[in-house]
């Protein structure tokens, strides 16, 4: 488990692989977006992200759940 820098801990250990002191700039992929708790971290780090579902109610899901974290930073582009 890594830190959060708040005193939670990420099971998954994702937080430590994007607090770099210097990131590169990069987009980060996911291929199987389900609920979209992948885009929703990306968005609040803030990191680009590409996410990828072929099924349109996860897609729909996702994409909800993204916009309404920050409305206002966000701007999905949806290829069909």
């Amino acid at each position: 488990m890594t830190g959060l820098g708040d005193g939670r801990l990420d099971p998954s250990g994702a937080a430590g692989l994007c607090e770099a002191e210097r990131a590169a700039p990069a987009a980060a992929l996911d291929p199987f977006v389900g609920a979209g708790i992948f885009g929703l971290v990306a968005n609040r780090l803030p990191r680009d992200s590409i996410l990828v579902e072929i099924y349109a109610n996860y897609a729909d899901l996702a994409r909800k759940r993204v916009a309404d974290d920050a409305p206002l930073s966000t701007q999905p582009q949806v290829a069909a």
